[in-house]
């Protein structure tokens, strides 16, 4: 996905549309690169530029990762919510997820992608709200 980032000719792009539809072209969900395109920003020129620096986070995309990593595991409550229609966590990853952080809760929400708080907003604050409450 970086690198498709890094080769994406955004200050040649006359819209935001023209952004969607080359990632959606290269078989990005629809749901993923609306996420993106808040990064999109216009520069003093008007051209497109991204807000964030990808070329910095491309080089050091597995650093960043390992950051995220905790060193031990981690024995507090804590809800991972996810859309039934997204692989963002995988059956793989809540099995990792499990081990580092011990109290793990893992709720899905039908009818949902990655942005699960967009497609379905009513469950995903009952299911939070649910969660804060059986966990004061």
């Amino acid at each position: 996905m970086m690198v498709d980032l890094l080769q994406m000719p955004i200050s040649q792009f006359k819209s935001r549309s023209e952004a969607v539809d080359y990632l959606t072209n290269l078989g990005y969900n629809a749901s993923f690169v609306l996420f993106l395109m808040k990064n999109l920003d216009r520069s003093d020129q008007q051209e497109f530029k991204w807000k964030a620096n990808i070329p910095v986070l491309t080089e050091n995309y597995f650093e960043i990762l390992k950051s995220v990593e905790p060193s031990k595991p981690i024995h507090i409550p804590i809800l991972f919510v996810r859309g039934s229609e997204s692989h963002y966590i995988t059956s793989g990853d809540q099995v990792q997820l499990e081990v580092q952080y011990q109290k793990a809760l893992f709720h899905t929400i039908d009818h949902a992608g990655h942005w699960v708080h967009a497609d379905q907003p009513d469950e995903f604050v009952r299911t939070v709200r649910d969660f804060f409450n059986s966990h004061n």
